[in-house]
């Protein structure tokens, strides 16, 4: 048993350290190159949707526009919390071990830890539900706030987009946690079985994240580094990166023209 133990263990701290690692790389990229990525190219494309709702004074689309993001994020907390109820019922039977253990390889027997199994896929599914509800607290705060904006000049634009990146960063948060839910559930099968599967939501991630499959290589902004140039100049071009990065996608075609 002990044997069998140190391998989940092993095998789980592995999967929480590539999983761990893989998003501080992905942080780093989007403060780096926000255009290089989806979620910095979605931050820009909503701070103009914040614009055109409120220049445009289009409230039945902005209204459309969050119903849609509350109803989403709605339904995956109800179901993270369906599935908590569920993994406690599913602990109650007794026969479930003994199925699970036919397919063990290196793993220890369910039995002896299955209670710790479900522990932790309970405490990912309440942390994907709290992430959830607090995206539809902001959404539906903005919901508010774009109407009050127009007329109201201490509602800043900046306010509003801050309130609404606030709920799309918690909606990320808590669907990354549902992909990661599923590497647990393999675990409960075989700790290979979880490093397998967290190497298959990383590949996943990637892909929808960073690579050229969503975003092409010719939009991507590349860094110019020359050997001759002197450190001020690198900061120079640092700092200019940086403006360019908090710039809406319609002031950032201006600076390109």
């Amino acid at each position: 048993m002990l044997e069998g133990l140190i391998f989940d263990i092993i095998f789980l701290s592995i999967s929480f350290g590539i999983y761990f690692i893989y998003h501080i790389f992905l942080m780093i990229t989007v403060k780096r190159n926000p255009l290089n990525t989806v979620i910095g190219r979605n931050h820009h494309f909503r701070r103009t949707w914040v614009d055109i709702m409120i220049d445009g004074k289009k409230d039945i689309l902005a209204v459309q526009t969050l119903r849609n993001m509350v109803m989403s994020s709605t339904l995956l907390a109800s179901t993270s919390i369906t599935l908590v109820v569920l993994i406690i019922n599913i602990l109650v039977s007794q026969t479930l071990t003994s199925v699970l253990d036919k397919i063990r390889i290196i793993g220890a027997h369910n039995n002896d830890i299955l209670i710790y199994k479900a522990f932790i896929l309970i405490v990912v599914f309440l942390f994907s539900f709290l992430n959830f509800a607090s995206s539809i607290r902001y959404v539906t705060h903005l919901a508010f706030l774009l109407n009050v904006a127009p007329t109201y000049k201490d509602c800043t634009k900046e306010y509003c987009y801050k309130t609404l990146l606030n709920g799309s960063n918690h909606y990320t948060v808590g669907v990354r946690s549902f992909y990661f839910s599923m590497t647990i559930i393999l675990w409960f099968f075989d700790p290979l079985f979880l490093l397998l599967g967290t190497l298959i939501i990383i590949y996943w991630l990637y892909i929808g994240d960073i690579s050229h499959y969503i975003i092409p290589s010719k939009e991507k902004v590349k860094k110019s580094k020359s050997k001759n140039s002197n450190s001020n100049s690198n900061s120079n071009s640092f700092d200019e990166e940086s403006r360019i990065g908090e710039l809406s996608p319609i002031e950032l075609e201006k600076v390109k023209k």
